[in-house]
């Protein structure tokens, strides 16, 4: 607050994945990591703003989930588990914070050409997984940004507790 005076906006973009492999091998740090990370560093650092600006002078949070939010998918549950905790936050503060003048939305990329997402689109396999879908590529970052700006905009004004999906039809073609 010393710093910009007032936070209109707060994206809250954090991603990790230390627990690649099967639920059953999971251990406790893994988890704990994965939920510290995705999920609860979004929490605390919402009620960071919403204390110091939005309380009073409403605003936008955007969370950045994932389609791994919406489906099971061996090797990366734990992260898509905190997504879809993520996504029900979203839900949970757009209610509680809405008469407050406060939207929160979340976004839901899919397969997205990232240094984290890397080892999921590098390789022939990554090449396999896309070609299924109705538009198939792998997507860039720059993908995600008129989904963002709208979220952050007045043109989405009505809009809040939504989970806008960016995913190249991903969400169409996967049944786990």
């Amino acid at each position: 607050m010393d710093w910009a005076g007032q936070i209109d906006i707060l994206v809250n973009n954090a991603g990790g994945n230390p627990g690649y492999g099967p639920l059953a091998d999971l251990t406790e740090q893994a988890w704990d990591k994965v939920i510290e990370v995705n999920l609860k560093s979004a929490l605390f650092l919402s009620q960071l703003v919403y204390q110091a600006w939005m309380k009073t002078h409403g605003g936008v949070i955007i969370n950045v989930a994932s389609v791994g939010g919406f489906i099971a998918s061996t090797g990366v549950n734990a992260y898509n588990v905190s997504k879809a905790g993520l996504i029900h936050l979203t839900r949970s503060l757009a209610r509680e914070w809405g008469a407050d003048g406060i939207r929160v939305n979340a976004l839901a990329p899919g397969l997205i050409r990232t240094k984290f997402s890397q080892v999921l689109w590098e390789g022939t396999k990554g090449s396999e997984m896309v070609e299924s879908h109705p538009i198939p590529r792998v997507g860039e970052v720059e993908d995600i940004d008129g989904a963002a700006l709208l979220l952050a905009s007045s043109a989405s004004s009505f809009m809040t507790g939504h989970t806008l999906v960016v995913d190249g039809g991903q969400l169409l073609c996967t049944s786990s």
